[in-house]
């Protein structure tokens, strides 16, 4: 993934592994990268039950891969450590997938190289089911 601002000192490729080990049944994978640059350290969180699915990730960082029930989620996008919610995002899971969540954009984009708001882009990285 290219991470950073093109033509920045912050610009770099990186390259985060992906576990193709199959994924039980009923189940997804899911691992979170984080590459918004003007964000915190960041925690996402399952919104309906509270529940810290990554925690404490820095700018270029990825996290481990998590398994989780395959279905609907939505997840709030935290500086590491507090309660506040910077943004929530909806997204599915299907069974048998694995999926990596970018962090990507800027928190105020109108500080920014270019006005590129907040988002959480989800990839599939493969089905392995």
């Amino acid at each position: 993934a290219a991470v950073g601002e093109f033509g920045a000192e912050t610009f770099e490729m990186r390259s985060y592994a992906d576990d193709r080990s199959p994924v039980p049944a009923g189940r997804s994978r899911v691992k979170a990268v984080h590459a918004a640059l003007d964000a915190p350290d960041l925690d996402v969180v399952v919104a309906d039950r509270d529940e810290l699915l990554f925690m404490d990730l820095a700018f270029g960082g990825a996290s481990e891969s998590a398994s989780v029930p395959a279905g609907a989620y939505t997840l709030d996008v935290r500086p590491a450590g507090e309660g506040d919610t910077l943004a929530s995002f909806d997204v599915e899971f299907e069974a048998g997938t694995a999926y990596t969540a970018f962090a990507t954009g800027y928190l105020t984009p109108g500080d920014a190289a270019v006005n590129d708001p907040f988002d959480l882009a989800v990839a599939v990285d493969a089905v392995l089911e």
